[in-house]
């Protein structure tokens, strides 16, 4: 059932790919998918604010999208896609269209690429975090 909050509607896709960041490499597998995001599951450790582009392919083409992780969960990873230009975007259509149609024929590959956006998404997770440890002493405190 879809998420009422979603503002594309979600494929189921199983499509077997890799990830590979600058820690670890492994299989991964590409649950369900949308124009806006897609979940990964996946034992790699991938931290919320992760940049990563991904390769998407299918028989009739291919297309790279960044983005970043979004949320974990103990299966895999959110991860929402950056604003799409519109040849992306109307790409991205046809491939979610053969993957619905036939998902074995699909492949991926996710990289992540070392920049600012990534410490910059961790920092502000730290910073997050800290609030949440400050707050919760002072309900401590006050006990």
């Amino acid at each position: 059932m879809e998420s009422k909050h979603r503002r594309h509607t979600r494929i189921e896709a199983k499509v077997a790919g890799h990830v590979r960041t600058s820690d670890a490499a492994g299989a991964a597998e590409i649950d369900n998918i949308s124009l806006g995001g897609l979940f990964m599951r996946t034992s790699a450790a991938l931290p919320v604010g992760l940049q990563l582009t991904i390769e998407l392919k299918t028989a009739s083409d291919s297309v790279s999208i960044t983005g970043k992780i979004v949320g974990t969960t103990d299966d895999g990873v959110g991860f929402e896609f950056d604003v799409l230009p519109s040849e992306t975007e109307k790409r991205l259509r046809t491939i979610l269209d053969d993957i619905e149609k036939s998902p074995k024929t699909a492949s991926w590959n996710a990289v992540a690429t070392p920049n600012d956006a990534n410490v910059r998404g961790l920092l502000e997770l730290l910073a997050k975090a800290y609030a949440e440890i400050a707050e919760l002493k002072q309900r401590l405190l006050k006990k």
